[in-house]
């Protein structure tokens, strides 16, 4: 049996829940909501910029406006430097992806060697719970997205009890687009889409960051890249997977609160990725371009 209600976004991560949220014709297919978010703790900086498309999206969900700014610095093995050149950034970029190739290196690397910039204080959690109550329990199908014929215009919902079949007008599409393009009929592309496991490792604040929130680490001496600076420690950023039995983590071992491996969280993007027929792609993993932040997604959204 086919059922219609004409229009649907894919995934309820941050990026779906918001355009979910702005766009009440819309229904959203997902499993579960939260997508990367849900986590005990922060992987890596993640951040709401301060701008005037924030600021609106908070105020549409009566979210209390609060500004603060964030500090950035940069160490090697010689200490702290106050402004990166160009050798900086290209080994920061080699250290993070465990490369000894520039291929894919470009101007978005350590923010665009930014010293400072401001955000809005907020929990996405909260944030989240939020969306969820103001979009509303009817407007959410609970199932994985197992196929998408564009040319039928026919989305597969795999469900605990077999399959459902919707036809649709228009699909936003906020999974990761690798995945998708597996499932979709005819496919974005027949190109491989590049991108690298990371692990995110919770601590005691075994280090002074010396005031700063998050610092680029190019030491010879440390294994991880990033550090960044928790409300009640410090999160270290790896390259690939790394488990808890492994020796890379015995210096902070005695630290460790907790540690989440996340795949594909480190992309190569790509700018071949356009909307297709009738299914628009928005947010980072999506269009497979890390240049995407949320507040482009809170623009795109309010369009």
């Amino acid at each position: 049996m086919t059922y219609s209600t004409d229009k649907y976004i894919l995934g309820a991560g941050i990026a779906g829940l918001i355009y979910g949220f702005y766009k009440q014709d819309f229904y959203i297919v997902s499993p579960e909501v939260g997508g990367q978010m849900k986590s005990n703790f922060n992987l890596g900086p993640r951040y709401l910029h301060d701008t005037e498309i924030s600021r609106k999206f908070l105020t549409d969900i009566s979210y209390p406006i609060e500004k603060s700014t964030i500090r950035i610095a940069y160490l090697n093995d010689q200490g702290w430097i106050n402004q990166p050149d160009l050798e900086f950034r290209q080994k920061y970029y080699m250290k993070s992806r465990a490369t000894n190739s520039l291929e894919g290196f470009d101007s978005s690397v350590m923010n665009s060697n930014k010293s400072e910039f401001d955000i809005l204080l907020v929990d996405f959690d909260e944030i989240i719970k939020k969306l969820v109550t103001r979009i509303g329990a009817h407007r959410f199908i609970k199932g994985t997205v197992d196929a998408l014929d564009d040319r039928n215009r026919i989305l597969t919902v795999g469900m605990d009890k077999g399959h459902k079949y919707y036809t649709y007008s228009s699909i936003v599409s906020t999974i990761p687009i690798n995945f998708l393009n597996r499932s979709m009929m005819p496919p974005i592309t027949t190109k491989p889409f590049e991108s690298y496991d990371m692990t995110y490792v919770f601590c005691d604040e075994f280090q002074d960051l010396e005031g700063f929130d998050y610092v680029y680490d190019l030491r010879t001496t440390t294994s991880w890249h990033r550090m960044t600076r928790e409300k009640y420690g410090i999160v270290l950023d790896f390259f690939g997977r790394v488990e808890k039995v492994d020796k890379i983590l015995d210096p902070i071992r005695p630290y460790i609160r907790d540690l989440k491996c996340l795949k594909n969280a480190q992309i190569i993007s790509r700018d071949d990725i356009r909307d297709s027929g009738n299914v628009k792609f928005i947010g980072r993993y999506g269009t497979w371009n890390r240049t995407w932040k949320t507040e482009k997604v809170i623009e795109e959204a309010m369009k």
